[in-house]
């Protein structure tokens, strides 16, 4: 029920596409019911010498057949339109939902997995979705094809109908036995793309440790295991098909003895024989396309359950940020942010990493946050900034929760700039951007010439419209942290969060952003930072130490 809900939602906003491909599909149908009985025809005015009315059939039989052959092909672009169209719609909708997870559960998503539900589930349900309509006409068909059989000869017909339950059993044996190897194949392409996306992040590594050997064995084994589940999955898929078309063989040897003891008995013509075994052959085609559209059947099922492990998760803050009361953060004159009794653990493990921790933030202060590694420093940060909301205490931003204050209001009045600088592959305008989409050119080198790397994007041949990442420049990490702190700046917001951010500088920029420490706590701003290199005396108002 479940996966039906999924399907009806997914095909609800194409339902004339899909009323129109049903259309185009049943006008061949009925050709092809035709052509049969036409040549048919041909066959007995051939066989009693009336040549001028076989060449008004063959007439026919051309009228036919460029009719279906126009159809098929608008049926054909019809079915490839609205299956782009469902996955875009798939995949935005994936993405969203990925957008809106909360970030300790983002964090915990194998990341080649998500690759695998993003590009191949989608792709899986869009095509079941086209096929379903080629089963709707096959079906309407099979009907017909049926009532024909019976008509032209009932006893041969029997022959055909005797294979109904055995092909039934046959579709529920298979289809049982596909569903299972397909969720495994699944799970197995997922572990596989997850090494490999972890192959690509972590090249340097095994480079310098000169680990390529071990983590290739590795390679070799989910590789190995993927295609051996996959292949098992295949072989069952053939074994099904290979029944179907079995049987159909059989009955094919069947019907043309029968057709020649009725043609020996008078009661059939050569005509209707060969309408007949062209009957029979689209019924066994039938058959065979039921056959597969149960494989797919029980791949879609699977892809749709692995799509809805992805929630549409209900935050809390979802208020759009139009009817949020504005006011009320923008007058308030107290502590910047109040956090009482914060504690939080690490739920894969169960350690707590933060404890009880109770605090207050400032306007026009710094405080430095200090502690060994693991004590939560990190972590604190990203709290403070919205990502981890799994927490227990209170954190109030401007005398509000921040859990009751929209995100999209809450990141231009706190912005955090971690440790690992982050930039998209894209021109450097676009990297800064994101920061602030409608900041100016001159905006833009401000906040560059603050953290020191303006000099070297105007060196550059397309300065700002550079491209970097793919396709373009690689920069070295300190540039990078430059320019995630630029970005950082065009935000304006009201508490910075900075995360280890002069690890990658050397000390002529490292003194640049002590400096420019000084100037936001000279523009009210509030300032938390996790450092371990020595700061200036009298930069920092506060100092905290985060035990283990």
């Amino acid at each position: 029920m479940k996966g039906l809900a999924f399907i009806y939602k997914r095909l609800l906003p194409y339902n004339r596409e899909i009323v129109t491909i049903l259309l185009f599909m049943g006008l061949p149908l009925c050709f092809g019911i035709i052509q049969p009985i036409l040549f048919g025809k041909f066959v007995d005015l051939i066989s009693s010498n009336q040549i001028k009315d076989a060449f008004f059939i063959v007439f026919l039989i051309f009228i036919v057949c460029l009719m279906s052959l126009l159809f098929n092909l608008v049926c054909k672009y019809k079915v490839a339109s609205i299956s782009y169209k469902i996955q875009f719609s798939l995949k935005t909708d994936l993405i969203k939902r990925i957008f809106f997870l909360p970030m300790n559960i983002f964090e915990s998503l194998p990341k080649g997995e998500i690759i695998n539900k993003v590009e191949n589930d989608t792709k899986a349900f869009s095509i079941a979705v086209t096929d379903l309509a080629k089963f709707l006409v096959d079906s309407i068909s099979f009907i017909f094809i049926i009532i024909i059989l019976i008509k032209i000869n009932l006893k041969l017909s029997l022959i055909l109908v005797l294979l109904g339950p055995i092909l039934l059993i046959s579709f529920l044996v298979f289809g049982k036995k596909i569903k299972f190897w397909d969720a495994i194949v699944k799970r197995k392409l997922d572990s596989y793309l997850n090494l490999l996306n972890e192959i690509l992040e972590k090249f340097t590594l095994f480079r310098v440790f000169h680990a390529e050997g071990v983590i290739f064995r590795k390679f070799e084994g989910e590789l190995s295991s993927y295609q051996s589940s996959s292949l098992k999955k295949n072989r069952i898929t053939i074994l099904s098909s290979g029944t179907v078309e079995g049987l159909n063989f059989i009955s094919y040897i069947a019907i043309l003895l029968g057709g020649l003891y009725f043609i020996g008995n008078h009661n059939l013509t050569l005509g209707e024989l060969v309408a007949f075994t062209t009957y029979s052959s689209n019924f066994n085609y039938s058959l065979l396309r039921f056959s597969q559209f149960n494989v797919l059947v029980q791949e879609t099922v699977v892809s749709i359950n692995r799509m809805d492990n992805i929630p549409a998760p209900a935050l809390k803050n979802s208020n759009e940020k139009g009817k949020y009361d504005l006011g009320s953060l923008t007058n308030f004159t107290g502590n910047v942010m109040g956090i009482s009794n914060l504690s939080y653990s690490y739920a894969e493990v169960g350690i707590r990493c933060i404890n009880e921790l109770t605090l207050s933030v400032s306007r026009s202060k710094i405080l430095q946050i200090t502690g060994a590694n693991g004590s939560g420093k990190s972590t604190l940060l990203k709290i403070l900034a919205g990502f981890y909301r799994n927490y227990t205490g209170e954190i109030r931003y401007k005398g509000s929760d921040i859990n009751d204050i929209p995100r999209s209001v809450y990141c231009n009045e706190v912005c955090l700039v971690t440790q690992e600088p982050q930039v998209i592959s894209g021109s450097i305008r676009e990297n800064l951007l994101l920061g602030n989409a409608q900041a100016t050119s001159g905006e833009l080198r401000k906040v560059c010439e603050m953290v020191g790397i303006a000099s070297f994007i105007d060196s550059l041949d397309h300065n700002y419209n550079t491209l970097i990442g793919i396709n373009g420049i690689e920069l070295s990490v300190g540039q990078k942290q430059k320019l995630s702190m630029a970005r950082g700046l065009l935000v304006n917001a009201e508490l910075y969060l900075f995360d280890e951010v002069t690890s990658a500088l050397d000390a002529m920029h490292k003194q640049t952003f002590f400096e420019l420490m000084h100037s936001l706590k000279e523009n009210n701003k509030a300032i938390i930072i996790i450092s371990h290199d020595p700061l200036p005396p009298g930069l920092v108002d506060e100092k905290i130490e985060l035990c283990i």
